[in-house]
């Protein structure tokens, strides 16, 4: 009985994302099966230079902030956003300014 109501609360969230706007409800549970809601706390790296670039991630709530760092150890700030319209592609982090 939990797991329906969390996946009904992913699908929840799903529906309301701009990118899957324009899906049907079908394709929006096809895209909840194939995905899980993943926890992240505060300043925790979710992606490093170097990691696969397969992932993409949806933000439920809080804000993300892309960066990355370069030769000399200095953080470049590349971009960020806040819940619940922004989604970062691991791959926007590949190259180092």
């Amino acid at each position: 009985m939990v797991e329906q109501g969390v996946a009904l609360n992913k699908l929840w969230y799903l529906k309301h994302i701009n990118l899957f706007s324009a899906l049907t409800m079908p394709e929006l549970q096809e895209i909840d099966r194939i995905t899980r809601m993943q926890e992240v706390k505060k300043r925790q790296p979710i992606y490093l230079p170097g990691d696969p670039s397969t992932t993409v991630y949806l933000l439920k709530k809080g804000r993300v902030k892309i960066a990355n760092s370069n030769a000399s150890g200095k953080e470049l700030r590349r971009d960020g956003g806040s819940a619940p319209s922004c989604a970062a592609r691991r791959s926007l982090l590949h190259s180092a300014d």
